[in-house]
């Protein structure tokens, strides 16, 4: 076990919301304009917010642990990604009638 061969190991997980960053472009490359779609519609972290995740957890007193953080933005829950004419999460008008 590690802990008692080396007592100061600590392991810990980020999971963390929408990052800003390329992987959502990678993840369309046909549609480059979607990437755009998402970060405009949906809040989300920048990845120098990750960065100062991540320093904290390193920076913790030896005897803390951080080991499962939840990361997300501020407004992430559903009522207040609701845009200003009420539609929740950006829903567009005519996505229910298509459905």
């Amino acid at each position: 076990m590690l802990t008692t061969k080396a007592g100061k190991i600590r392991v810990g997980s980020i999971s963390p919301g929408l990052v800003e960053t390329e992987v959502v472009q990678a993840a369309m490359p046909n549609q480059p304009e979607m990437s755009k779609w998402i970060f405009d519609t949906f809040p989300s972290l920048k990845s120098e917010d990750m960065a100062d995740v991540v320093d904290e957890m390193l920076g913790a007193p030896d005897h803390v642990q951080m080991q499962d953080l939840k990361v997300t933005h501020v407004l992430t829950d559903s009522k207040a990604m609701a845009d200003q004419e009420g539609n929740p999460m950006g829903k567009r008008e005519n996505e229910d009638a298509q459905m």
